[in-house]
């Protein structure tokens, strides 16, 4: 019984999609009465083995185009223009400001550095991390040092 309902049920899905065509964002496809011969019934049912039009670009109208015969509001661009110009303008002074906390301490991270890396070398990595914690707090991720 019911793996013939399952059956009947998936047949008559199958026949509804079939008269009812297709409807989505890019427009709507039926197919016309007798055009059987405009249909395409894939042989994989990778993509569903539903019946579609042929060429499907001349049955939705072509490509999805952005931006073609939309009229352009300046004042929103310019809105959008500035808004950007500001948000790079507080990026970069904030980037800027971690080169002259790096800048103002240079001397100080170079060598501790150097004490790091001696201290490394000689088998202290716990010396030569304490040596980096001292000047950690002027450096940042962003900064060559």
């Amino acid at each position: 019984g019911s793996l013939d309902d399952e059956a009947g049920y998936s047949q008559l899905m199958n026949e509804a999609e079939a008269k009812l065509g297709t409807s989505g964002v890019g427009g709507a496809w039926s197919a016309a009465a007798g055009a059987e011969e405009d249909l395409h019934r894939p042989k994989v049912s990778t993509w569903g083995r539903f019946p579609r039009p042929r060429d499907i670009s001349k049955a939705y109208g072509g490509g999805k185009r952005i931006g073609v015969d939309v009229p352009k509001n300046e004042t929103l661009e310019a809105e959008r223009a500035a808004a950007t110009a500001a948000k790079l303008e507080a990026y970069r002074q904030k980037s800027g400001k971690d080169l002259r906390v790096v800048e103002a301490h240079k001397e100080a991270i170079e060598a501790a550095i150097e004490a790091g890396k001696r201290a490394v070398r000689r088998g202290l990595a716990p010396e030569g991390v304490e040596a980096l914690r001292e000047v950690e707090q002027w450096c940042t991720a962003r900064t060559e040092l």
